[in-house]
């Protein structure tokens, strides 16, 4: 007698009732299109099924049952089904499966299931046997694609923490679909940090630096991320820029020009404007302008960087140099002939009324043939006088044409002359050789005189020593040799950056981030702040051959042939920017302002300039009005026991600059001070010691140790 004995399998929590007994065979008959689209019910759980899995075949009981619900995987991994088969005669030899896609997934005799593709899919699988195919179990399966990650990334490659503190690593992970998340990690000091991989988060432990390296566990695109991590102390505070123009808030550059009569160029345009300056060509009859000079002058001026012109034009250089902050424009006029009659060039004495007035004569040419000239284009702040103009002279420069007067140079000058409603006057000018284009090759355009000329135009002064005695910036710095981008000084007290100050009257530890990618890139250290950029500080930036740096350290146009360093480092400068209201002379020291007055500046009739200077006053123009003879400006190289760029002009080197590791305090560094001496020009110390943690290209991280604290 045989008897059949049937058991049903259900999905989910949907019991099936006895009509749906026999519903397993009737898809046997079904079309295999059908079957498929029913197989999804199954997966879903909507439908039960009955599997005729356990039945008693000659005396046999026959018993064979999936031990999970459903095959679920990622196509990079495998499957193991789990069954249970009970037969006293039958083998586990007689036992099959099937897919029913069997292009997406493989089946092993032994139950393992694999990928063929890595898809999405969804099906069934059935185990059976092959001498009863009638006695079976089925359940879903459903294939994951895997999404491997392509790229880990982080806004920044270095996490900077306080010991005891927690935080997330916020690491962006690409593409945000993937489902193949699980990483590996390694850590290079773990007395410093401990990681997290469930939820990505830090825990700084101690002071210290290390590394952590992440990648994914699966790592098909060879993805990783490597991040640097610094723990600081908690009792250093940690120091932010000033806010926007709050350096430049009572005083700029501007006004302590404007209080002595001089009109510079506005260092900062208005917002979404050019300033517009004009260019005054100046023709000499003798020394006609090359066909393409008005052409030539434009790109000099106007240029695009590395386009038409291999380093930059004035118009490029500063709108990178201020961040974007001063947009000029130059109007290049036609050029004004000067025939012999007029000025014998070869034995005439140049003055400077004379060179004034070719320029009003070059001006009053063009209003008459365009009619479209507006004196107010070149006007930005209103005061009936023009913001700068340039006049480019046709003769060559006095070092190429001895015989001319030796006014045929390239300077700067003001005729103290403003304007009024009744008429546009000229203050601020520069004067220049068209030659300069041509000062280092004739086979290129260069705009680096001009460009250092019009630093004078904003109010810089020169950083380097007309007597050649000494090189107070080691020569590389804009406004010392025409060579390389702006001090951070000169941007400061441009308005061009945001510094941040230490202010050493306050006894407290800081810990600063120098950061090129931010605003970050300056920290102005000083014995007492007081809301002004003209005082005197030690000046630290972070320095590296690229930017506007990169073209004038792999291009030797110095006449020594030097360069400046390629690498990068942190800079250190000693500033001296006091203002004086009255100059040293034979019968009395230089007067200094008092700074503690500097948010009233504007009120009443203060006239101040800068006391100290990197020229001495040994021409007729007095350059330096301290007693002292006070450097504006010089470098302090990291080598401790030389002061040598304030006693010999040679120029500055990669290993002046501070890197990892290195300190710094007055007293091991007083060679680069007053008679040698452990402090500032005002007399007072700042007591501090300043560790350079770490120095990279694009960072560094100080620490400011007050010495009243240790």
């Amino acid at each position: 007698m045989h008897k059949t004995i049937i058991i049903t399998r259900f999905y989910k929590s949907i019991k099936t009732k006895s009509r749906w007994g026999n519903l397993k065979n009737r898809l046997w008959l079904l079309n295999m299109k059908f079957a498929k689209i029913l197989s999804l019910f199954f997966m879903l759980g909507l439908i039960g099924v009955s599997c005729q899995n356990q039945v008693t075949l000659d005396d046999d009981s026959v018993s064979l049952n999936f031990n999970t619900e459903i095959c679920e995987f990622y196509a990079d991994e495998t499957f193991n089904l789990s069954y249970k088969y009970e037969s006293i005669k039958s083998k586990t030899s007689d036992i099959a499966f099937e897919a029913s896609i069997k292009d997406v997934i493989a089946i092993s005799k032994d139950g393992l299931v694999s990928a063929l593709k890595n898809v999405d899919a969804s099906g069934t699988i059935k185990i059976y046997l092959k001498s009863a195919p009638g006695i079976y179990d089925e359940i879903p399966f459903i294939l994951h694609k895997a999404i491997y990650i392509e790229k880990m990334s982080r806004e920044s490659d270095t996490i900077i923490g306080l010991v005891g503190e927690t935080i997330d690593c916020d690491i962006n992970i690409s593409p945000i679909t993937s489902n193949r998340k699980d990483i590996v990690y390694q850590i290079d000091n773990l007395d410093v940090f401990d990681f997290d991989p469930k939820t990505y988060q830090l825990s700084f432990l101690s002071v210290g630096n290390g590394s952590l390296q992440i990648r994914p566990k699966i790592n098909p695109n060879n993805v990783s991320i490597t991040l640097n991590i610094v723990v600081k102390d908690p009792s250093y505070k940690s120091l932010v820029s000033l806010e926007e123009g709050e350096a430049t808030r009572f005083l700029t550059y501007e006004g302590v020009k404007r209080s002595q009569y001089h009109d510079p160029l506005p260092s900062i345009s208005l917002e979404n404007q050019k300033t517009k300056v004009l260019v005054l060509p100046i023709e000499f009859s003798e020394y006609p302008f090359e066909e393409n000079a008005l052409q030539n002058l434009d790109i000099v001026f106007n240029g695009t960087s590395k386009v038409d012109l291999p380093f930059e034009s004035v118009a490029s250089y500063y709108e990178k140099s201020s961040f974007g902050k001063l947009n000029l424009e130059f109007d290049i006029l036609n050029p004004y002939l000067v025939n012999s009659e007029t000025f014998d060039i070869k034995t005439g004495v140049l003055t400077s009324g004379q060179i004034v007035d070719f320029a009003y004569k070059c001006i009053n040419q063009e209003k008459e043939n365009n009619l479209a000239f507006e004196d107010f284009d070149y006007d930005i702040n209103g005061d009936f006088t023009y913001d700068a103009v340039w006049i480019i002279y046709s003769a060559p420069y006095r070092n190429k044409a001895n015989e001319l007067d030796d006014n045929f140079w390239a300077f700067v000058s003001n005729t103290g002359s403003r304007g009024s409603i009744l008429g546009y006057e000229i203050n601020n000018y520069g004067w220049a050789s068209y030659d300069f284009i041509h000062q280092y090759s004739d086979e290129f355009l260069d705009a680096h005189t001009y460009i250092h000329e019009t630093g004078h135009l904003l109010g810089l002064e020169d950083y380097y020593s007309y007597k050649l005695d000494c090189s107070p910036l080691g020569g590389f710095d804009m406004m010392d040799y025409n060579l390389g981008d702006h001090n951070a000084w000169s941007k400061a007290a441009l308005g061009w950056i945001n510094p941040i100050i230490y202010d050493a009257s306050i006894d407290f530890n800081a810990l600063v981030t120098l950061d090129k990618s931010s605003d970050k890139t300056a920290l102005f250290i000083t014995d007492k702040y007081q809301d002004t950029m003209f005082d005197e500080f030690l000046v630290l930036e972070l320095y590296s051959n690229d930017g506007l740096n990169e073209y004038d350290s792999k291009n030797a146009l110095r006449s020594d042939g030097k360069n400046l360093p390629l690498g990068f480092g942190v800079k250190m400068y000693h500033v001296d920017a006091r203002l004086v209201t009255s100059g040293y002379n034979v019968n009395k020291k230089q007067t200094y302002f008092n700074n503690s007055n500097i948010k009233n500046f504007g009120i009443g009739s203060n006239r101040v300039q800068i006391g100290a200077s990197n020229t001495p006053t040994n021409y007729t123009e007095i350059r330096n009005l301290t007693y002292e003879s006070f450097n504006l400006i010089s470098l302090i190289s990291k080598d401790p026991k030389t002061g040598d760029y304030l006693h010999e002009f040679k120029p500055f080197e990669l290993n002046d600059l501070f890197q990892t590791g290195d300190k710094f305090t007055m007293a091991d560094y007083s060679k680069n001070f007053y008679k040698e001496q452990p402090f500032l020009n005002n007399g007072n110390e700042l007591n501090i010691e300043l560790n350079f943690e770490y120095v990279t290209e694009e960072k560094a991280e100080i620490k400011i140790t007050h010495l009243n604290r240790i």
